[in-house]
């Protein structure tokens, strides 16, 4: 289907444009099919998709008989050149997937709510919540959807199918894009050019895969808009707002663009060829009413003000994440402003620059139609400019690049002036292939730093083996790591992630939480809730240590399954308090640092600072008063961090003159060290902490999107707190 799609496109179209762009295609098809399916009956059927499938095969057959076209099946043969750029878009995509290969879990928070609606397809077919919560997700159904049907045929866990198809969309994006630009002899720049902006880049490896898959109608869409109206298939308009329809199946940011993308076809169509300025008024004004009849349906379920959560992002952000790609785009234009391809990407990106004006209009009320289009966009500079910035950037550095020119009677195509030396472009490879070599080592190290995971490993690993009594009910923290991923559909827990359009109509969320921080035994019980689970990232686990109603079941690194009882147990009622580090408890080598999550989500109902003590080579001295409701002569004293791996952490213990010492290992996660001491008469113990550290520094993603504290950053340990629990005697 996708090369039947192609050949419809690009009816003079070779084997390396062939092969480069019709894998891009298939999964915007793919995406496609399945998220039509679901808006089509409210649920995923795997056997609706394939009669859809099937359907829209014999439909496209029949269209291609109607209008006279024939698959057009290049001749396999390849010039060096070709094979050279073949080669690199091979070993391109696998950088992009070295991510999925190599990390554990998608980084950043959005995943986690993608997943959970996944495993709503999955479980039982719409997104609706699972437990006591009444509501579901209003989100657009393609990228939630195909990663259920993967997790259903494939068995693979939904993180794991999120990550697959994000990371594999946009290798398939960029080579999408350089089978484009092949027309113009552009193709090897291409794949220089999109390098340059690091945007979509960045939004993927954050875990912003629907928006990056949106991009992939674009395909499609500039291989019409790239090519003289008369030279277009007949077909090209039924093709192009299908396109537009199917990005807003995946993400309504891509369709925004989209949608864009063909007014900037019509600015070119009108300006520069028909002067009919009317047809262009005509055009804008219905895109205008249609994108407000849009937004009107949604009036009532987005309210508030316009947000605008990142600033404007037609200024200092687009320079951010595009400055070096934007100057030598500048120089593509001048190259070609008088091809139709060069007018049309720059009024493309112009009208998108205009889009972004919208948030300069912060904290207006009354319009859902703004406010919905200032969500959407919110940050579109890492996404938003990059395409149309790196297809003029690849005038700029391909040698002898073509395009179309408008003549008295016709449009003709020919080479762009100023042909510059292929040395330049060889260059470019050269650079660009040690980039690549850099950014796959930074990848792997990424792997040795535990902090930049929302989720612990304990924490995914207490979750995946929960085996829970029929009816339990559990208590969740609404945060990325409380949030439960990848357990059984009838365990019900108290709170879902936050994405898109959340419809909530009933939730005892806020309930359970004020009760346990304030110990109310009894309208826990009213409410239901068996167990609890705790992550060492969040604050709960702070007031379950502290109540007489709480026991541990389980414990995974600090990660814990907590059992409730409406009447104080032996094991509840043991003392376990625990002890936030002082910042005057540093000494030399230990730095007091914000917590790259405690500073995200601060901690509002607890004692513990957002700060934490950062060990490179120095220590950490307590003194810790011991709780008088200890009642047992033997302690368990418990540190919580995290480090690189081969990072020697040692804890000493000091109470009346006995002293244990435990060295301990780190394998690159966040654990714990434990050890035991005797208490007998004593009020306080010592405890002392050190770290011996291998000294390097690293380039930190966080610093990079603002969310962490520096760039550079130091190799080192977090020391999160120190508890003391009563042991039995």
């Amino acid at each position: 289907m996708a090369d039947r799609l192609h050949s419809i496109l690009d009816g003079d179209r070779d084997a390396k444009s062939r092969i480069l762009t019709v894998p891009g295609i298939s999964m915007f098809l793919m995406l496609t099919i399945i998220g039509s399916n679901i808006l089509f009956l409210g649920r995923l059927s795997i056997s609706a998709i394939l009669i859809l499938c099937i359907t829209c095969e014999i439909g496209l057959r029949w269209f291609m008989m109607k209008s006279g076209c024939s698959i057009q099946i290049p001749e396999w043969e390849f010039s060096n050149d070709d094979y050279w750029v073949l080669a690199i878009a091979v070993t391109g995509t696998f950088a992009l997937m070295a991510p999925h290969l190599l990390f554990r879990e998608p980084l950043g928070i959005d995943w986690i709510g993608f997943a959970s609606i996944a495993e709503a397809y999955a479980s039982i077919g719409t997104a609706t919540m699972v437990g006591p919560t009444d509501g579901g997700w209003l989100y657009p159904p393609a990228v939630p959807g195909t990663a259920a049907a993967l997790m259903v045929i494939t068995g693979i866990e939904s993180h794991r199918a999120i990550s697959l198809l994000g990371h594999l969309g946009i290798a398939l994006l960029c080579a999408g894009l350089a089978g484009i630009m092949g027309r113009n002899r552009a193709s090897g720049a291409m794949l220089v050019a999109i390098v340059l902006g690091a945007g979509i880049f960045a939004k993927s490896l954050d875990s912003g895969h629907p928006t990056i898959l949106s991009l992939l109608p674009l395909i499609p869409l500039l291989m019409l808009v790239l090519k003289p109206r008369e030279k277009r298939n007949e077909l090209w308009l039924l093709i192009a707002f299908f396109s537009i329809a199917s990005a807003f199946t995946i993400h309504p940011t891509g369709g925004i663009y989209a949608v864009l993308l063909l007014l900037a076809d019509q600015v070119h169509e009108s300006v520069f060829k028909t002067k009919e300025i009317q047809v262009l008024f005509g055009w804008t004004i219905a895109i205008g009413f249609g994108w407000i009849i849009v937004n009107e349906i949604l009036n009532g379920l987005v309210t508030g003000p316009i947000t605008a959560e990142y600033g404007w992002q037609g200024g200092s952000h687009l320079l951010r994440w595009n400055m070096p790609l934007l100057l030598v785009a500048l120089w593509g234009f001048k190259r070609g402003y008088q091809s139709m391809e060069a007018r049309t990407l720059m009024a493309w990106f112009i009208l998108l620059w205009l889009s972004s004006f919208i948030h300069l209009l912060n904290g207006l009320e009354g319009s859902t139609f703004l406010t919905v289009n200032a969500l959407i966009l919110y940050s579109m500079a890492m996404h938003g400019f990059h395409i149309p910035l790196a297809c003029l950037a690849a005038f700029a550095i391909s040698p002898n690049p073509n395009g179309w020119f408008q003549r008295p009677d016709t449009m003709e195509i020919a080479p762009l002036p100023n042909p510059i030396s292929p040395q330049i472009l060889h260059t470019c490879f050269a650079i660009g292939g040690v980039l690549l070599l850099f950014t796959l080592a930074w990848f792997g190290s990424l792997a040795n730093h535990p902090e930049l995971w929302a989720r612990t490993e304990g924490d995914a690993e207490l979750q995946s083996s929960l085996d829970l009594p029929e009816g339990s009910i559990v208590y969740v923290e609404n945060r990325p790591w409380g949030h439960v991923i990848g357990i059984e559909a009838g365990i019900q827990r108290t709170a879902h992630p936050h994405v898109g359009i959340t419809l909530v109509e009933e939730s005892i969320q806020n309930m359970v939480h004020n009760s346990i921080v304030w110990d109310d035994a009894d309208r826990i019980a009213e409410l239901g809730v068996t167990h609890a689970i705790s992550s060492p990232r969040g604050e709960i686990g702070f007031h379950l240590a502290e109540s007489n109603h709480w026991s541990i079941d389980q414990e995974i690194d600090g990660s814990r399954l907590w059992s409730f009882h409406s009447e104080p147990t032996t094991e509840s009622t043991l003392s376990h308090t625990i002890h936030p580090i002082n910042s005057i408890s540093c000494n030399d080598g230990c730095e007091w640092r914000l917590s790259p999550w405690t500073n995200l989500y601060p901690w509002r109902t607890t004692t513990v600072v957002e700060e934490r003590a950062f060990l490179t080579n120095g220590g950490v001295d307590e003194v810790i008063e011991i709780a008088e409701s200890f009642n047992s002569d033997l302690a368990q004293i418990t540190v919580v961090l995290e480090a690189n791996p081969g990072v020697i952490i040692t804890l000493e213990v000091d109470v009346g003159g006995n002293s244990s010492t435990v060295r301990q290992t780190m394998e690159g996660r966040l654990t714990t060290v434990t050890t035991t001491a005797e208490i007998t008469g004593n009020e306080t113990l010592s405890v002392r902490i050190r770290a011996d550290t291998t000294e390097g520094v690293w380039l930190n993603p966080q610093g990079i999107s603002g969310r962490g504290d520096r760039i550079i950053d130091s190799n080192g340990a977090w020391i999160h707190w120190i508890e003391v629990q009563e042991e039995l005697t």
